[in-house]
């Protein structure tokens, strides 16, 4: 930490700091707070991964820093924390030093239950175990990596191994879909499209329901997954495929597991197309719902999806041409097939 640098100083005097000044205050001005404001959002983030060694420990929270054990103290002693009065104390506090020996200092408000006898029992097992180091000064430390420092690459690695899996790019741009569509494809897997949970993020004051299914609040994931619009169709493409499938709670993780081998390259590339196509189909129709007061029925919105299906393998994977696979793989879609062929062919 840079507690003696200017920059410090500065931030310090235009927005304050926080118990302990380990971070400034959020940015609240009316002007001139744009830049550090966003800065400051990621100290949230940022505290998950840091614990503290303590000195003099006057800047360390003794029930909320991470200081002795692997998680904070709050999270482990509950029923202890909500027997104590005050809870913002620091470490100095509860375990004061004098000619060289601790002494706790822990006050609880209320005589204890039969059933919180354990855990303060060991709370205070835990108390008499814990050691201080030396009188120097409180120290933070960074979690991952074996040196304690901070490093812009461990902490980049922290964030991108959250997501438990790579963004599935290839699933987005290496499939046969017009441009717009996998734009629009890559910016709902990223979770940036205008549905309603994002709109109300943006201050906008709008009623928070789903246009398809007009029950739960509409996102991007309940939207294109957990709708019963979305989920009927979803279930009759793999049901028509033969596959028995545990959905993913996330559009980004359908995505990254849509694929399946058939004998057929052409085969492949048209499964790829199908949740792309289906996103897009259900988009237009929401759209349509939401702004031009025009509803289909579902069996409408499917006639959409495999006519859009059919053209867009027709023109970008066979180049007009036809394919037996291509009659093969959708044969099992059993919807207006036959209509849909003969225009093909």
């Amino acid at each position: 930490m840079e507690g003696d640098s200017l920059w410090r100083e500065v931030i310090d005097r235009k927005y304050g700091f926080e118990w302990g000044r380990w971070c400034s205050k959020e940015g609240r001005g009316s002007y001139g707070v744009c830049l550090w404001k966003y800065i400051r959002e990621g100290w949230n983030i940022f505290e998950k991964h840091i614990k503290f060694e303590v000195g003099v420990s006057d800047r360390i929270r003794f029930w909320f820093d991470d200081w002795c054990c692997e998680r904070p103290l709050n999270a482990v002693f509950l029923v202890v924390l909500s027997l104590v009065g005050n809870q913002q104390v620091a470490v100095s506090e509860v375990l004061c030093r004098a000619d060289g020996v601790v002494h706790r200092n822990v006050i609880l408000t209320r005589n204890a239950q039969d059933w919180e006898l354990d855990e303060i029992a060991g709370f205070f097992s835990f108390l008499h175990s814990v050691k201080l180091g030396a009188n120097g000064r409180d120290c933070m430390l960074w979690k991952h990596s074996g040196s304690n420092k901070f490093s812009v690459n461990s902490f980049y690695k922290v964030l991108t191994a959250q997501q438990h899996i790579s963004f599935p790019w290839k699933s987005i741009w290496k499939v046969c879909v017009p441009s717009k569509v996998a734009f629009f494809s890559w910016t709902a897997a990223l979770g940036k499209i205008l549905t309603i949970d994002n709109l109300r993020k943006c201050v906008m004051i709008v009623m928070e329901w789903c246009f398809m299914c007009k029950k739960n609040g509409e996102s991007i994931d309940n939207l294109f997954l957990c709708c019963e619009v979305a989920r009927e169709f979803l279930g009759g493409i793999l049901c028509r495929a033969g596959l028995s499938w545990v959905m993913p709670k996330r559009v980004v993780e359908v995505l990254a597991c849509w694929n399946r081998h058939h004998n057929s390259s052409q085969l492949d590339e048209a499964w790829r197309m199908i949740p792309l196509c289906l996103m897009w189909c259900l988009w237009t129709e929401r759209n349509d719902r939401c702004f031009n007061n025009r509803k289909r029925a579902v069996g409408d919105i499917w006639n959409f999806f495999v006519s859009s299906l059919f053209q867009w393998f027709s023109a970008i994977v066979l180049k007009g041409e036809c394919s037996l696979s291509f009659c093969f793989l959708f044969s099992f879609l059993e919807c207006n097939l036959v209509s849909h062929l003969v225009y093909f062919l």
